[in-house]
């Protein structure tokens, strides 16, 4: 199942060079069988970009996901809490 997620160009563009590897959300998908994200670019873009696979999606404390990224983000923590 895929599921569109609405992200501003400048992490767009981290995201496909490879250099954001986590999406960080309020909210999980309300179904469990998403496997796929269709990235669609706000504005200026307004525009479907790409599709991406979901390796896994961690649903925890803010600490927790903090501690468990740490390696491959590039988030403050402060910002990080404040996504989650």
């Amino acid at each position: 199942m895929k599921a569109i997620l609405s992200i501003r160009p400048e992490y767009v563009d981290r995201i496909l060079s490879g250099e954001k590897k986590y999406e960080f959300r309020k909210r999980i998908f309300k179904r469990e069988d998403v496997d796929t994200i269709v990235i669609y670019s706000t504005s200026p873009c307004c525009r479907v970009v790409a599709e991406a696979s979901i390796a896994e999606i961690i649903q925890d404390s803010p600490e927790r996901i903090w501690k468990k990224t740490k390696k491959k983000r590039r988030h403050r923590e402060g910002e990080v809490y404040d996504l989650l």
